[in-house]
């Protein structure tokens, strides 16, 4: 192992805190050079957390209901899904296909109904709580459906000012869509902490991340979540072709 990767989405930042200065100390006692990288949670259109349910089973077949409208828990439809991002209904279109979670469980637009998305299972699997979701139309992503969705959302600032206080080599910035992100976020981490060797790298979780990539310092790419399907193998594909001009590639699986 070389890269230590102390991941945002999860625990406590006095958890993380420990595991850096356990690398750090490992390091010093055993000579060991690993580095330590932390990452930004990012901002994502997603699911609800099921109603609290750890799972759900889609069949093939299945009508499923996405929707923005708010319900209590208990009074939740069987079979329906809130989306986080109210203009969800507006965007979607009938024909679009809704890929969850990077394809483990892949839909078809089949109505629209006021705030309500109807769509049927293509690709059974299992749902899972605050799953991302993609769409496709006529084989190609469809972009720019979540214009108001930031890059680094107000918890990934926190984040950060958490790495540059510990000092950690690489930060991973989740859901870039353009080289300036990560420029920005130097130039505030060099103005933070001057003389910091801190480099940002681009974390990439979906296709809007491929572009420019040639521009990015470096890279980070996590597969071992996502079931292969055709949003994968396209960034595979982007990321074996357009790799050569970074300075540093991280994959996990």
């Amino acid at each position: 192992m070389n890269v230590a990767h102390v991941n945002m989405c999860h625990g406590t930042r006095e958890w993380h805190r420990h595991v850096i200065r356990r690398v750090r100390q490992l390091n010093e006692e055993k000579g060991f050079v690993v580095a330590v990288m932390t990452d930004t949670e990012g901002i994502e259109i997603h699911m609800d957390d099921l109603n609290g349910a750890e799972s759900a089973k889609v069949e093939d077949g299945d009508i499923w209901t996405f929707t923005v409208r708010a319900f209590d828990p208990p009074s939740c439809p069987e079979r329906s899904i809130i989306v986080n991002y109210e203009g969800f209904a507006e965007d979607v279109k009938v024909g679009d296909e809704l890929l969850v979670d990077g394809g483990m469980v892949r839909f078809v637009v089949t109505e629209k109904i006021g705030p309500d998305v109807i769509c049927h299972c293509t690709d059974p699997g299992m749902l899972l709580p605050h799953a991302n979701l993609i769409f496709w139309i006529n084989r190609s992503l469809v972009q720019e459906h979540n214009p108001i969705l930031l890059t680094i959302s107000s918890k990934d600032w926190l984040d950060i000012e958490f790495g540059i206080a510990e000092g950690v080599d690489f930060i991973a910035v989740s859901f870039v869509k353009s080289a300036e992100v990560i420029k920005t976020l130097t130039s505030y981490i060099t103005a933070r902490s001057p003389g910091s060797q801190i480099t940002v790298i681009a974390k990439i979780k979906n296709i809007d991340s491929l572009k420019n990539l040639e521009d990015y310092s470096g890279i980070r790419w996590s597969y071992g979540s996502q079931r292969r399907s055709r949003c994968t193998d396209t960034i595979r594909t982007g990321l074996v072709s357009s790799t050569k001009g970074c300075s540093a590639v991280h994959a996990t699986k």
